[in-house]
């Protein structure tokens, strides 16, 4: 510093690939030690059985300090990739004769987790099963039947083998969507108990059943997954009953539906099974935005109301990128001439990686398809792969067209003014941008999912039963108290 002052950042090089992130440790350890009780922290990586890593947390704190509690409150201030799956409470951590932390001698996360404070074991045999099948994926020895997945350091990709599981062992074809509204194996074995709310969610998805106004309807993003709801609907306090809009499953009962405009019709069917007249309340992140776009239109166009429609940073098209080598040169420029064969040798070799990646894909959606076209079975993430590739497709076949109502666009940072001018000239009711302080992926998670709560929140309390002049100039004073609050 030119005060004469150093700052201690951590020691260089602990970086953690984890699930395509990379995580510096030393930030999550700061994190932790700002919590209340923690004296001393250190986050290591291990490895399950499967060989894929996952965060531990060793925290030294009193015995009255919960795990749970600790991983909540990370959970507010990190993404959720950075949130430890385990955190290990002891009296003190080990230390060296040099004294630093003997990382070592840490104990493994499964042999130190204690059940949860108001542990509860499993009343029934669904419940056993469950709580079986939760240990085998997650990879724990005690899990109580109120522990909730996702506290547990549950990801998206081991909820869908745990649905695997459920379907191999019971025999009970469940919706991976269905660990939004039910993350307990007691609140899981009660809605598998129930076969009429089972029964509406292939497509339609009761995330909340309760409230006074018209229902909210979220649709599901481009590898046919809602999981990006979860955060959002636990922030979200708009007094109105929520629904997740997801494909069919893949099993040869179901048409497949391969573009924007099939989609849109019939998750418009759909969602007319429980509302049958408007007005509508639709939102979408990112592809699931092109398919509410069109849904809106054509509810319009049949003389249906549409009060809200909410994308969430659905981008019309990307702006312009500088060619490779442009990029090249640019990178070169400011290098001593020394570096330069390295530095071109990294770019090949990253050319080369993504074509081996590329390939490899590729080969597997082949697969895919040809499972779907003989009705083989095949796996919730091979599902989520196929279905994340047909809808690449199809939204490059879609042309939107002109839609007659209003458009409330959630942008994320630095590129509300763009979205603005891409999204216009289709939206001839008006047009408003929110803009979120956070990356595409980041806006949707803890901190940053409350904030974009809130300002579907704000939106929701101000077009509740409104007509569409109404519509515009509520959602005209929300962008500009939005704007006027950046200033």
């Amino acid at each position: 510093m030119l005060d004469g002052r150093l700052e201690h950042f951590g020691r260089k090089g602990r970086k953690i690939k984890l699930s395509g992130f990379s995580v510096e440790p030393f930030e999550v350890e700061c994190e932790l030690l700002c919590q209340p009780g923690v004296s001393n922290a250190v986050v290591v990586s291990h490895q399950d059985g499967d060989n894929e890593p996952f965060l531990v947390g060793y925290v030294a704190a009193p015995s009255n300090i919960s795990a749970s509690k600790i991983r909540n409150g990370l959970a507010t201030r990190l993404p959720p990739h950075m949130v430890p799956s385990h955190i290990v409470i002891m009296d003190s951590l080990p230390m060296t004769a040099g004294g630093k932390i003997d990382r070592r001698s840490l104990p493994l996360p499964s042999s130190k987790r204690l059940p949860s404070q108001g542990y509860r074991a499993p009343a029934s045999e669904d419940e056993r099963a469950l709580v079986l099948i939760w240990q085998e994926i997650l990879k724990l020895s005690s899990i109580g039947t109120d522990d909730n997945f996702f506290e547990l350091g549950g990801t998206s990709l081991q909820a869908l083998l745990l649905f695997g599981r459920i379907k191999t062992v019971l025999s009970r074809n469940v919706p991976p969507s269905a660990i939004i509204c039910a993350p307990t194996t007691a609140q899981l074995a009660e809605l598998m108990r129930q076969e009429a709310t089972l029964g509406t969610a292939e497509s339609l998805v009761p995330f909340r059943l309760s409230g006074g106004s018209e229902p909210l309807y979220m649709m599901h993003g481009n590898n046919g997954s809602l999981f990006y709801v979860r955060h959002l609907l636990t922030d979200l306090n708009s007094n109105r009953p929520v629904y997740g809009l997801q494909p069919p499953p893949l099993n040869g009962a179901h048409r497949i539906l391969r573009t924007i405009e099939s989609m849109a019709t019939s998750y418009i069917a759909e969602i007319r099974r429980v509302q049958p007249r408007g007005p509508y309340f639709l939102m979408g992140y990112s592809f699931g935005g092109w398919v509410v776009f069109e849904m809106a239109r054509q509810l319009v166009q049949a003389g249906e109301h549409v009060n809200f429609l909410g994308m969430i940073d659905t981008i019309l098209r990307w702006p312009p990128v500088p060619s490779r080598a442009t990029r090249l040169r640019s990178g070169i420029q400011g290098l001593p001439a020394q570096q330069v064969p390295l530095y071109l040798l990294l770019r090949v070799w990253e050319s080369l990686a993504f074509r081996i990646r590329t390939r490899k894909r590729v080969a597997a959606l082949w697969l895919n398809a040809a499972r779907v076209s003989f009705k083989l079975a095949m796996s919730d993430t091979q599902r989520s792969d196929y279905y994340e590739r047909l809808c690449v497709r199809a939204r490059h076949q879609y042309v939107p067209r002109p839609y007659s109502g209003h458009l409330t666009i959630f942008s994320s940072a630095g590129n509300a003014e763009w979205q603005r001018l891409c999204w216009e000239p289709l939206v001839q009711g008006g047009l408003t941008v929110l803009e979120i302080p956070a990356g595409h992926l980041e806006m949707i998670r803890p901190p940053h999912s409350k904030l974009l709560a809130k300002k579907v929140d704000d939106c929701l309390k101000r077009l509740t039963n409104g007509s569409p002049a109404s519509v515009r100039q509520a959602s005209a004073v929300v962008e500009i108290v939005d704007r006027l609050h950046r200033y």
